[in-house]
Order: C-alpha cells, then sequence, then structure tokens
C-alpha cells in the first residue's frame, strides 16, 4: 500500500467523521480494524503465511550453494591475501566483487519473486476481507470503519475494535 493512498484514506475518513452534524454525533458508530493482523489470523491467511514461508525457504536453500561458495572463496583470498601478487590479488578481488554483484543481484530476484508471490496469495483473502468489513459494517449501521496501520490513527477505544468479528465472518465464508 502507498503512504499517500493512506494518507487519503485517513483524510477522507476523518473528513467524513467531522462533517457529520453536530446533532448526530453522538449517533455516530464507527468501528476500527487491524487489516495486516486479520488477514493473517484467517484461515486461509494462516494457510497462505506457511505456504510463502514454504517457499522462502525453498528460495533460501536454492541460494545457500552460491552464498557459500563466495563465503569460501572470500576466506581464501583472505588467507592468501599476503602471498600473491599484486596482479593476482587485483583479479581475485575483481571475481570476487564480480561474483558478490551476481549474488546480490540472485538474492534481490528472490525478494522480488516472493514478494510478488505474497500479492498473489494475499489478494483474494485481501478482497474477501474487504468485502466481510463492508457488509459487517452495513449490517450493523457503522458510518466508518478505519484501518488501524492508516496513518493518522494514533488511538482508538479497544472496544471499537472489531478485528476478531470480521476474521470469524471471514473464517465462516
Amino acid at each position: 500500500m502507498s503512504i499517500r493512498r493512506d494518507l487519503l484514506i485517513c483524510c477522507v475518513a476523518l473528513a467524513a467523521l467531522f462533517s457529520a452534524a453536530p446533532s448526530h454525533a453522538d449517533e455516530l458508530k464507527v468501528g476500527v480494524v487491524d487489516q495486516r493482523r486479520g488477514i493473517l489470523a484467517t484461515e486461509e491467511g494462516k494457510q497462505a503465511q506457511k505456504e510463502l514461508e514454504k517457499l522462502a525457504e525453498q528460495k533460501k536453500g536454492a541460494l545457500k550453494p552460491q552464498q557459500d561458495e563466495f563465503q569460501k572463496k572470500q576466506e581464501e583470498l583472505e588467507s592468501q591475501r599476503f602471498v600473491l601478487s599484486d596482479a593476482a590479488l587485483e583479479e581475485r578481488m575483481l571475481e570476487l566483487e564480480k561474483q558478490r554483484r551476481e549474488l546480490e543481484r540472485d538474492v534481490q530476484a528472490v525478494r522480488d519473486e516472493l514478494q510478488v508471490q505474497e500479492r498473489k496469495r494475499l489478494k483474494p483473502i485481501i478482497d474477501k476481507w474487504n468485502k466481510a468489513v463492508e457488509d459487517f459494517g452495513k449490517e450493523k449501521g457503522f458510518d466508518v470503519i478505519l484501518d488501524r496501520s492508516t496513518p493518522g490513527i494514533l488511538y482508538h477505544s479497544a472496544g471499537l475494535d472489531i478485528t476478531d468479528l470480521i476474521i470469524q465472518r471471514v473464517n465462516k465464508n
């Protein structure tokens, strides 16, 4: 989520709160959810998290030989630093630097792939979550339901938090 979008959502929500007529202010019904915690606490969210952790471990295991080889070459260079000629030392350092860049590139590619997989696996769960929040809000007559993780929400009463109710609803469906 982008910070700009979160700020916009927060501003709109606050504008809605403060634009209510003073005579209706005591009737304003507000709820708060922790979307990240809620999504990961649903059955589907837990399953997706396990799958993502398993995928991350597989990817980490695939990089391990490359990382070990780099570490070994680095240690060899350090142990031979004072016996190698300047030209040989320079050549090995350039070789090691090239290998380091390749390893960093591969690590970044794995991170990028894991982020894509996370978005892909969580998107349907997020959609269900948002639908459940919307339906719950309409059923229970909420005027506004805010996401706790949105910038600008510094405090809320625990009684306003409906995250657990939404988790139950998502798990039922």
